[in-house]
């Protein structure tokens, strides 16, 4: 998949979100503080737990296993876990696969729970509803938001940029577009075909090493996201589903998507998953263990390679 490809479409679907913010989410912000707070508590256990199944591989080094088990931020942390001697192959891997069954699973179980279809209705307008004037309107707010993400250098600036700045449009009234339907739909079939070309060249047996080490962390991550909706929603009278989306680690941009498929708040999903990569790199100095803080791991590396030879 060009990369052209994805840097079109990830920038439309942050306006696209961005397009649903109205006065009720204001309203509602201040209710937040609850599941913000939760996000503290949340990702350090994660984090831990999914670093304690990754070293029951003999494949997976600590190294690997520690910056593979932080909840977001894949380049940096792939880019520590190689200072540290990580295998950044795997690291890569365990990254990708945490981030594609969240898209997989998590649609299926909301939608099996819910009985709800995905849909795209939420934030699109049909094409007849986008008019010839909206075109400039909508090139200009992404035009903006990419120079905005870059200048305050936000996480996945690419998408929070453009999100951001189609807030701002959309709250001030200075337009009132919505993407049309087709479009993140074509967006949706560009991401997906994008990341299933990342497993392009990977070696087998560490594609069903990094596989079963997934499915394993995916069931802790998901049971205690699970709890943390229930409780949380509990407290903070928000959808327990919003809840759920907002604390499953998987990419911003897809967890976004699917919030927007599933009629949830997508803001308030953007928002959580914002500070929860903030959180988690910030998270990896200081849960960092002693043996990891400068260590070299490189040998260890070199033996997992070999192991994993045919």
């Amino acid at each position: 998949v060009p990369a052209a490809s994805t840097s079109v479409a990830i920038p439309l679907l942050g306006v696209a979100i961005g397009a649903g913010f109205t006065p009720e989410i204001v309203r509602q912000m201040p209710s937040w503080w609850p599941t913000i707070l939760g996000l503290v508590l949340f990702l350090p256990l994660v984090h831990w737990l999914c670093y304690r199944i990754f070293l029951l591989s003999p494949h997976v080094s600590a190294p690997t296993a520690f910056y593979s088990a932080v909840p977001g931020g894949l380049v940096e942390s792939v880019r520590m876990g190689e200072e540290a001697g990580g295998d950044v192959q795997m690291m890569t891997l365990l990254h990708l696969m945490r981030l594609i069954a969240c898209v997989i699973f998590i649609p299926l179980g909301m939608g099996l729970i819910t009985g709800q279809s995905l849909s795209t209705t939420g934030l699109a307008s049909p094409v007849s509803e986008f008019l010839p004037r909206h075109l400039p309107e909508m090139l200009a707010v992404i035009l903006v938001g990419l120079i905005a993400g870059r200048l305050l250098r936000l996480p996945a600036g690419y998408f929070f940029g453009p999100l951001l700045a189609s807030v701002i449009a959309h709250g001030a009234g200075w337009t009132t577009f919505l993407m049309p339907g087709w479009v993140i739909i074509v967006a949706q079939i560009v991401l997906g075909a994008g990341l299933g070309a990342r497993f392009a060249g990977m070696p087998r047996a560490k594609l069903g090493i990094a596989l079963k080490m997934t499915l394993y962390s995916a069931v802790v991550i998901y049971a205690l996201a699970a709890i943390a909706a229930l409780l949380l929603g509990q407290i903070s009278g928000l959808s327990p589903y919003a809840i759920f989306l907002a604390y499953a680690p998987g990419g911003i941009v897809e967890m976004s998507l699917i919030a927007m498929a599933m009629n949830q708040n997508a803001i308030f999903v953007s928002c959580h998953h914002l500070l929860r990569i903030m959180f988690a790199i910030i998270s990896i100095r200081i849960l960092r263990p002693e043996g990891l803080r400068g260590a070299n791991s490189t040998a260890a590396a070199e033996a997992q390679a070999e192991d994993l030879r045919p």
